[in-house]
């Protein structure tokens, strides 16, 4: 009778986890926050004073869009310099008809010397100064490739007074005003809002039935009776032993920009997507062939004895 009783026991508790199993598959509706997909903290690439900014807090801005400029005099006369150097031909010019000549020259001289009206040393030296002449103006050719380049410098030196931006977004915040010396701190905060991150956390039991891709709703705290579908980005793989909690991004398409970012939100995960995690139930093995003769008496047999 107490065997028939224990192997009960051992059903009813199968049962019992079976039916915890299946309760953690309704995912609770927590709290979220909305924020945007890329903060990122602007600064000229040199230190300087702001000559010029272009945008101001809330304009859009688009990728490779100019809006500052530190003041650059020195920098603008460089390239002016540099670019009147490149310019600078004259000595390239002289030496191709130096050498343009010393190649008749030479020429003349050969033809003079088979017929042996000229000598070798007139031969050698006609030779020389074609070979000089030659290398003077691959020195001239030379000289005007480093003028380009130094150019290129002096237009890279310029570029860095210039303040781009690297996203399209909008001006979060604009820390400089015109006349204001800069070295590294930023002068701008961008923001991208589309798309836009929901960040929340989940208890650490519903680990591994969370997946990316898993879609989910969420309600934002200004309007709590239209939802937006969203799906899972990334899931922590560290989870936080203080709150037993582990962090969850979903990502929103946002492109016509209805939703702003620094919202709190609910969210709610779509249940039939989950991913429930095998029961791992251990039953001990019947000690006696007596226990495994109980475990077949029905439940009739049970009662009559």
């Amino acid at each position: 009778m107490r065997q028939s009783f224990k192997r009960l026991s051992i059903i009813f508790a199968v049962l019992y986890s079976v039916n915890i199993h299946a309760e953690d598959l309704t995912f609770p509706t927590v709290d979220c926050v909305i924020t945007p997909s890329k903060v990122i903290e602007i600064s000229a690439a040199v230190p300087g004073v702001v000559e010029a900014l272009y945008v101001d807090r809330t304009q859009p801005v688009s990728k490779g869009q100019l809006l500052g400029e530190l003041k650059a005099d020195v920098e603008k006369a460089n390239v002016r310099l540099a670019q009147a150097r490149t310019e600078m031909r004259s000595e390239l010019s002289a030496e191709q008809v130096n050498l343009k000549y010393d190649r008749l020259q030479s020429s003349r001289v050969n033809q003079l010397a088979e017929r042996q009206l000229a000598s070798s040393q007139n031969l050698d030296e006609a030779a020389r100064i074609k070979q000089v002449t030659y290398w003077r103006l691959k020195q001239a050719e030379e000289t005007l490739k480093l003028r380009e380049l130094e150019l290129t410098r002096s237009q890279a030196q310029l570029e860095e007074k210039k303040v781009y931006s690297t996203i399209n977004g909008l001006v979060a915040e604009r820390y400089k005003n015109e006349g204001e010396y800069v070295e590294e701190e930023p002068i701008f905060r961008l923001v991208q809002l589309n798309p836009l991150y929901i960040e929340t956390v989940f208890p650490m039991g519903y680990y591994g039935k969370i997946h990316k891709g898993m879609t989910a709703t969420i309600y934002p705290e200004i309007d709590q009776e239209k939802g937006y579908s969203v799906s899972v980005d990334l899931i922590d793989s560290l989870g936080d032993a203080a709150s037993g909690t582990f962090g969850v991004r979903l990502i929103l398409d946002n492109a016509d920009h209805q939703i702003p970012a620094g919202l709190k939100c609910f969210l709610q995960l779509d249940e039939t997507q989950a991913q429930p995690a095998e029961p791992n139930i251990k039953q001990e093995a019947p000690s006696s062939k007596k226990e495994v003769a109980v475990g077949k008496v029905s439940t009739g047999q049970l009662k009559k004895r």
